[in-house]
């Protein structure tokens, strides 16, 4: 029973819901569904109170969206449910409202789709990115699930509590509510008619005007070079993602200032006032469809050059020739080397920039898109943009002749230039994604995302495995989460004693040279972060020769090591080593505090409040969360809490990360579980 037990606290559930499971025989999830299919079913369960009941048959509600040949639309009956009064007796617990419906209520929301009832921007947009489809996988999710999502905040969530208590209020009194006409809409209004709220701009328009404009690409339009990298590096592809928020939160952006800011409000604004307005560019539809290779493509571009950029180009991109460095091509043409730096930049950012830039990543993509698809799926779904430009190369022959606009190219657009254009796959962290691709490529690049912004230590395997669960909705077994992390290029897995997971970049964790002076510095950080408090020299070298085992550090390394980098170590009074990162993290300690107070909340959202306008600072505020373990505690990864009132969610997620010795069955012990590990 310990296994089957230990089976299901890996699956969220609590340790008191987890051995209820375990003395039923519940042994898997389909065995879960199959067995008990009302709430009052398993109030009948032996020892199971109202409130574990509850608890699994959310589970059960979640747990059909993703086990295999369970169908979804099936009816939940019980085997006394023959009679309509019956089913009407029944009940269905709802995690986002913490409330029950009828039987009757929850089988419409199944039946429901979501786009049936209008939302807000910025919520129709999660709900899109989430993929759910009918309001009972809305209902499905619980608060805290919803908090979790990118870009979904208190605001949100209250509209979507707010609109499904509605919606269940009415399907109390007609349950075909929702199946009428426009005259019985759960609104007054019917969803074409309900104005559109714009954040951006804080107005409303009209629903046939915001439909005109809210799935128009952003490369339609010339950006100024500092708002185009924005748009690119945020990852927004359409204008009602732009518009979706608001002026706060761009403002929010690193390098984005009131003058951007400006510019998109400006052009929202004309979009909005005149939807129908034709693209000029679409003049160059009949160009672009007659390029057919790179080659032509660079050289169209080429010719509509003007004479002496030409020369420019052609001498130092090697043209037809050999290439040149400035000074050649200045003594050439009689100007400055500088001159041609200044006419070589001007180009680039024409080419860029101006008209040219829809000729240039239409055609990319209508030359490239296929291919790249391929390889990136025969790669598992992402690929550096290195590996991809060799295998492109590979595939479709390139050569010299190609190497000219290759090399434009990678300085006008960035390396990342092959995938110009693309809706189907997007680059982060020098990674392109197929978006189609299996869920765990965007588990994989939130992770490093995270790990990036956010990280303070390595994170486990098994704290790994429990935020794939959490964020896809589906298990991956540790050996296939292990392999698909080690060929991701941002991570690095490490064997510290058990198995980590970390950011390439991170120095500090990852001691290519022990017996160097910067190996010997990432040792001691990497013990520091780790253990959150300074410790003195021996500590130190005992504490890395303990955990690590391969490496063994003499204490006076230690402190060579420490005293030589003091803007990365500092001494205090009783000559303890600590990390120089700790020295301003008190300034935080009282709003952290006061802001985790009423409930634990994502380090996304203690971040973006505390500290919207110092992107740069976000390291001190996750510093002050790990130097403090007196006050703060991580109940689960990136998620924080008062340590005072942690222990309910300790019990029942913290054990899910394998980082908990505390919460212990202790009326389930063996013998075998009391005796020492020899």
């Amino acid at each position: 029973m310990n296994a089957t037990a230990h089976f299901w606290r890996t699956k969220e559930l609590s340790v008191r819901a987890s051995n209820c499971l375990a003395k039923a025989n519940i042994t898997d999830e389909q065995d879960l569904i199959e067995k008990f299919t009302t709430l009052d079913s398993l109030l009948a369960v032996r020892n199971c109170g109202r409130k574990t009941a509850e608890e699994i048959w959310a589970y059960i509600i979640t747990s059909k969206t993703r086990v295999p040949n369970c169908d979804w639309e099936s009816e939940i009956t019980s085997s006394n449910s023959s009679d309509d009064h019956f089913a009407e007796t029944q009940s269905v617990f709802i995690p986002l409202l913490h409330l029950k419906v009828s039987v009757h209520t929850w089988e419409t929301l199944k039946k429901t789709p979501v786009n049936r009832i209008p939302w807000s921007v910025r919520t129709q947009n999660v709900i899109t990115q989430q993929g759910l489809r009918k309001l009972a996988e809305i209902a499905a999710q619980s608060p805290r699930e919803w908090l979790n999502f990118r870009n979904f905040g208190n605001t949100s969530l209250t509209e979507i509590q707010e609109r499904m208590t509605e919606i269940i209020g009415l399907l109390g009194v007609n349950h075909d509510v929702l199946d009428q006409g426009d005259d019985h809409c759960v609104e007054t209004q019917s969803a074409e008619a309900q104005p559109v709220f714009i954040p951006l701009l804080d107005i409303e328009v009209s629903a046939p005007t915001w439909k005109a404009v809210q799935n128009r690409s952003v490369h339609q339009f010339n950006w100024s070079v500092r708002t185009k990298n924005i748009l690119h590096r945020q990852g927004f592809k359409t204008i009602a993602e732009i518009a979706a928020l608001s002026p706060k939160e761009w403002l929010r952006f690193r390098n984005f200032g009131r003058k951007s800011l400006t510019e998109i409000r400006e052009t929202v604004n004309q979009i909005i006032a005149n939807p129908d307005v034709i693209d000029p560019r679409d003049e160059l539809s009949d160009e672009v469809s007659q390029i057919q290779t790179l080659y032509e493509l660079g050289h169209t571009v080429f010719q509509r050059l003007q004479t002496r950029q030409q020369e420019i180009v052609k001498r130092y991109y090697g043209y037809e020739e050999t290439p040149k460095n400035l000074q050649q091509i200045g003594e050439a043409l009689g100007i400055t080397r500088e001159r041609v730096r200044q006419i070589k930049r001007s180009v680039n950012e024409k080419i860029n920039h101006g008209a040219d830039n829809h000729l240039i990543t239409t055609t990319v993509f209508r030359l490239l898109g296929k291919s790249i698809s391929d390889i990136i799926a025969k790669a598992g779904g992402y690929c550096s943009v290195e590996n991809l430009m060799e295998m492109i190369r590979q595939q479709l022959g390139w050569g010299d002749s190609e190497q000219w606009i290759i090399n434009w190219f990678d300085e006008a657009f960035g390396k990342a230039w092959i995938c110009l254009g693309a809706d189907d796959y997007k680059i982060i962290d020098g990674v392109c994604h197929l978006k189609s691709g299996e869920l765990v490529q965007s588990f994989l690049s939130g992770l490093a995302t995270r790990l990036q912004r956010y990280g303070y230590r390595p994170l486990t395997l098994e704290e790994c495995k429990y935020l794939s669960k959490k964020t896809n909705a589906t298990a991956i077994d540790s050996e296939r989460l292990l392999d698909v992390i080690e060929t991701y290029p941002a991570l690095k897995v490490y064997q510290y004693g058990e198995t980590y997971i970390g950011i390439e970049a991170w120095t500090w964790f990852n001691p290519k040279k022990p017996t160097s002076a910067t190996g010997r510095a990432a040792l001691v950080e990497w013990y520091l972060r780790m253990t959150h408090e300074p410790a003195t020299a021996k500590a130190i070298a005992d504490g890395i020769w303990r955990d690590l085992g391969n490496f063994k550090l003499m204490p006076f390394d230690v402190a060579d090591t420490c005293e030589k980098q003091p803007h990365r170590f500092q001494i205090d009074d009783n000559d303890a080593y600590g990390l120089y990162l700790w020295e301003e993290v008190s300034k935080y300690l009282q709003a952290l505090a006061e802001f985790l107070s009423d409930e634990p909340l994502p380090i996304e959202r203690i971040a973006e409040v505390l500290v919207p306008q110092e992107p740069g600072e976000i390291m001190l505020l996750v510093a002050a969360l790990n130097f403090y373990p007196e006050l703060f505690v991580e109940p689960t990864p990136f998620e924080w809490a008062l340590k005072s009132q942690a222990g309910e969610i300790e019990a029942e997620a913290v054990c899910n990360c394998g980082r908990s010795s505390t919460d212990v069955d202790y009326a389930n012990l063996t013998f075998e579980d009391l005796m020492p590990k020899l």
